[in-house]
């Protein structure tokens, strides 16, 4: 019974594609996609529109109305470089989502507040999702092509949400214990480093500095998020 919006997808998305498949399945109210340069498309039980948008820049403002009526955005946004823009603006919505972006995306000063705030974490990301459809005219690195389709691999994408999952709620499995020697403290904070997360130790409660990979182990009752540092504007 939700609405879902995916607004950076056309009929070609597999996002839209399996809504579109699933509907009576997932028991849908809605599901409607808008996608530059112009597609925009609704269904509503059985009824079905096309073509009823005629700026379908998410930004504009007929899809921030449809943002603003939704329950729920599912998407990905071309390009990652609009992701400060585009995820203020879905933060700002307080809608639900489910949105694919790279790692680089937590430093961002748009972003890694909502994470300070509770607001946003990391989805399911073992495995991460790193192969992607792309448009015939994409050029890149790493291109496959595939029964006539394109496909690029990119880096460190995630699954971001504020959707609830188990996941975040599993507690850490410290294997190492606290020494000075391999934990050495900033020379210009008040905290000790640790390279990798998975070299978190067990025994010691205050201030660490851990990398941005660790928000895929943070679990909200062992962990609180301070700051971040050098923060992308």
């Amino acid at each position: 019974d939700k609405s879902i919006y995916c607004n950076c997808d056309n009929k070609d998305s597999a996002f839209f594609q399996y809504f579109y498949n699933n509907f009576d399945e997932l028991q849908l109210k809605e599901l409607v996609a808008t996608s530059l340069p112009a597609f925009s498309f609704r269904r509503r039980g059985q009824y079905e529109e096309s073509n009823f948008v005629s700026d379908c820049n998410f930004f504009s403002d007929e899809c921030r109305g449809l943002l603003n009526t939704c329950d729920m955005v599912i998407t990905t946004p071309p390009p990652f470089s609009l992701g400060k823009t585009f995820m203020k603006m879905i933060l700002e919505s307080k809608k639900s989502f489910l949105i694919i972006g790279p790692e680089n995306w937590i430093t961002y000063q748009t972003i890694f507040p909502a994470i300070k705030r509770n607001e946003l974490w990391e989805g399911y990301n073992e495995p991460r999702p790193k192969v992607f459809r792309v448009p015939k005219n994409y050029e890149g690195k790493n291109i496959v092509v595939k029964e006539n389709k394109k496909f690029s691999k990119f880096g460190n994408v995630l699954w971001f949400t504020n959707l609830s999952c188990a996941k975040r709620m599993e507690p850490f499995n410290f294997q190492k214990e606290y020494n000075s020697k391999d934990y050495p403290k900033y020379d210009n904070y008040d905290a000790i480093n640790v390279d990798k997360t998975v070299d978190i130790p067990k025994d010691y409660d205050e201030l660490m500095g851990v990398p941005v990979s660790f928000l895929s182990k943070h679990c909200h009752n062992q962990f609180q998020i301070v700051d971040i540092a050098k923060a992308a504007a």
